[in-house]
Protein backbone atom coordinates (compact mmCIF):
# COMPACT_ATOMS: atom_id res chain seq x y z
CA UNK A 1 0.00 0.00 0.00
CA UNK A 2 1.05 3.38 -0.97
CA UNK A 3 1.08 6.04 2.15
CA UNK A 4 0.85 9.50 2.01
CA UNK A 5 4.73 9.99 3.35
CA UNK A 6 6.23 7.71 -0.03
CA UNK A 7 4.17 9.84 -1.99
CA UNK A 8 5.65 12.95 -0.81
CA UNK A 9 8.79 11.47 -0.73
CA UNK A 10 8.06 10.70 -4.95
CA UNK A 11 7.42 14.03 -5.77
CA UNK A 12 10.02 15.31 -3.95
CA UNK A 13 12.44 13.97 -5.95
CA UNK A 14 10.41 14.10 -9.21
CA UNK A 15 10.84 17.79 -8.47
CA UNK A 16 14.60 17.74 -7.23
CA UNK A 17 14.84 16.08 -11.05
CA UNK A 18 12.55 17.88 -13.04
CA UNK A 19 14.97 20.96 -11.45
CA UNK A 20 18.09 19.26 -12.20
CA UNK A 21 17.18 18.26 -15.33
CA UNK A 22 15.86 21.54 -16.64
CA UNK A 23 18.02 24.30 -14.94
CA UNK A 24 19.91 24.84 -18.02
CA UNK A 25 16.68 26.12 -19.59
CA UNK A 26 15.85 27.92 -16.73
CA UNK A 27 18.80 29.07 -14.93
CA UNK A 28 21.37 29.49 -17.88
CA UNK A 29 24.15 27.30 -18.23
CA UNK A 30 27.89 27.83 -19.60
CA UNK A 31 30.01 25.06 -20.84
CA UNK A 32 33.37 25.60 -21.90
CA UNK A 33 34.53 24.84 -25.82
CA UNK A 34 37.41 25.07 -27.92
CA UNK A 35 37.40 28.04 -30.08
CA UNK A 36 36.86 25.42 -33.41
CA UNK A 37 34.11 24.57 -32.09
CA UNK A 38 32.54 28.39 -32.46
CA UNK A 39 29.94 28.54 -34.97
CA UNK A 40 32.02 30.04 -37.79
CA UNK A 41 29.57 33.15 -37.99
CA UNK A 42 30.35 34.09 -34.61
CA UNK A 43 34.32 33.56 -35.38
CA UNK A 44 34.11 35.58 -38.19
CA UNK A 45 31.97 38.22 -36.77
CA UNK A 46 34.67 38.69 -33.81
CA UNK A 47 37.85 39.07 -35.70
CA UNK A 48 35.80 41.52 -38.28
CA UNK A 49 34.88 43.61 -35.24
CA UNK A 50 38.27 43.12 -32.89
CA UNK A 51 41.22 41.69 -35.71
CA UNK A 52 44.12 42.42 -32.84
CA UNK A 53 42.30 40.81 -29.97
CA UNK A 54 43.67 37.22 -28.45
CA UNK A 55 41.12 34.94 -27.51
CA UNK A 56 41.45 34.02 -24.07
CA UNK A 57 38.28 31.69 -23.59
CA UNK A 58 35.47 30.52 -25.08
CA UNK A 59 32.27 28.84 -23.84
CA UNK A 60 28.31 28.04 -25.19
CA UNK A 61 26.05 29.21 -23.03
CA UNK A 62 21.82 28.77 -22.96
CA UNK A 63 19.70 31.08 -21.35
CA UNK A 64 15.84 30.38 -21.54
CA UNK A 65 16.27 27.67 -24.16
CA UNK A 66 18.59 29.94 -26.67
CA UNK A 67 22.47 29.10 -27.18
CA UNK A 68 24.86 32.16 -26.97
CA UNK A 69 28.29 32.25 -27.71
CA UNK A 70 30.78 33.71 -24.91
CA UNK A 71 34.35 35.24 -26.30
CA UNK A 72 37.01 36.41 -23.46
CA UNK A 73 39.54 38.24 -25.28
CA UNK A 74 42.22 40.51 -24.46
CA UNK A 75 42.94 43.68 -27.45
CA UNK A 76 46.29 45.43 -26.21
CA UNK A 77 45.33 46.66 -22.42
CA UNK A 78 41.60 45.76 -22.73
CA UNK A 79 39.88 42.83 -21.64
CA UNK A 80 36.38 42.23 -23.13
CA UNK A 81 34.04 39.07 -23.15
CA UNK A 82 31.67 39.36 -25.53
CA UNK A 83 28.50 37.28 -26.07
CA UNK A 84 27.37 36.36 -29.57
CA UNK A 85 24.28 34.96 -31.21
CA UNK A 86 24.80 31.62 -33.60
CA UNK A 87 24.35 34.29 -36.38
CA UNK A 88 27.54 36.24 -34.94
CA UNK A 89 25.38 39.00 -33.84
CA UNK A 90 26.71 40.63 -30.77
CA UNK A 91 24.06 40.60 -27.80
CA UNK A 92 26.30 41.93 -25.00
CA UNK A 93 29.85 43.38 -24.75
CA UNK A 94 31.42 43.71 -21.17
CA UNK A 95 34.54 45.64 -21.21
CA UNK A 96 36.59 45.49 -17.94
CA UNK A 97 37.93 49.32 -16.69
CA UNK A 98 40.34 50.44 -14.30
CA UNK A 99 40.43 53.04 -11.95
CA UNK A 100 42.24 54.97 -14.78
CA UNK A 101 39.66 54.42 -17.44
CA UNK A 102 36.92 55.12 -16.10
CA UNK A 103 35.28 57.72 -18.17
CA UNK A 104 35.05 61.16 -16.29
CA UNK A 105 31.49 61.92 -16.54
CA UNK A 106 31.21 58.39 -14.43
CA UNK A 107 33.95 59.21 -11.81
CA UNK A 108 32.07 62.92 -11.97
CA UNK A 109 28.49 61.35 -10.97
CA UNK A 110 30.13 59.04 -8.06
CA UNK A 111 32.34 62.06 -6.64
CA UNK A 112 29.19 63.96 -5.82
CA UNK A 113 27.74 61.23 -3.85
CA UNK A 114 30.80 59.93 -2.35
CA UNK A 115 33.04 62.42 -1.02
CA UNK A 116 35.86 60.59 0.16
CA UNK A 117 35.82 57.03 -1.94
CA UNK A 118 38.40 55.11 -3.80
CA UNK A 119 37.97 53.57 -7.51
CA UNK A 120 38.84 50.05 -7.67
CA UNK A 121 37.31 48.61 -10.77
CA UNK A 122 34.74 49.05 -12.90
CA UNK A 123 32.99 47.60 -16.14
CA UNK A 124 31.46 49.45 -18.91
CA UNK A 125 28.37 46.90 -20.13
CA UNK A 126 26.61 47.04 -23.91
CA UNK A 127 23.98 44.88 -23.88
CA UNK A 128 21.08 45.39 -26.54
CA UNK A 129 22.58 48.91 -27.49
CA UNK A 130 21.74 50.14 -23.59
CA UNK A 131 25.48 50.99 -22.44
CA UNK A 132 25.58 50.87 -18.30
CA UNK A 133 28.73 50.95 -16.07
CA UNK A 134 29.52 49.30 -13.22
CA UNK A 135 31.84 50.68 -10.42
CA UNK A 136 33.21 49.57 -7.37
CA UNK A 137 34.33 52.09 -4.72
CA UNK A 138 35.55 52.08 -1.19
CA UNK A 139 34.46 54.74 0.85
CA UNK A 140 35.90 54.09 4.36
CA UNK A 141 35.83 49.83 5.17
CA UNK A 142 32.87 49.57 2.86
CA UNK A 143 32.72 48.77 -0.50
CA UNK A 144 30.03 49.59 -3.37
CA UNK A 145 29.10 48.60 -6.82
CA UNK A 146 27.39 51.72 -8.33
CA UNK A 147 25.64 51.20 -11.19
CA UNK A 148 25.47 54.41 -13.79
CA UNK A 149 23.72 55.11 -17.40
CA UNK A 150 25.26 55.85 -19.88
CA UNK A 151 25.17 59.40 -19.31
CA UNK A 152 26.90 58.61 -15.96
CA UNK A 153 23.66 59.34 -13.75
CA UNK A 154 23.50 56.75 -10.74
CA UNK A 155 20.98 53.86 -11.17
CA UNK A 156 21.75 51.85 -8.24
CA UNK A 157 24.00 51.15 -5.34
CA UNK A 158 24.85 47.84 -3.88
CA UNK A 159 26.80 47.73 -1.04
CA UNK A 160 29.12 44.94 -0.79
CA UNK A 161 29.91 44.71 2.50
CA UNK A 162 33.06 45.73 5.14
CA UNK A 163 36.55 45.12 4.52
CA UNK A 164 38.51 44.53 7.27
CA UNK A 165 41.74 45.90 7.51
CA UNK A 166 43.32 42.71 7.10
CA UNK A 167 41.56 42.53 3.78
CA UNK A 168 42.48 45.49 3.03
CA UNK A 169 46.59 44.62 3.22
CA UNK A 170 46.11 41.70 1.06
Amino acid sequence: MITIKSKISFFAAAAVFILLTSGSNVFGQEVKIKEKDLPPAVAKAFHSEYPNAKILGTAKETEKGVAYFEIESKDGNVRRDLLFTKEGKIKEIEERLTAETIPGFVKKSIEAKYKNHTFIRGEKNVRNSVTTYEVTIKSGKNEYEVICNSKGKIEKTHELGKKSDEQDND
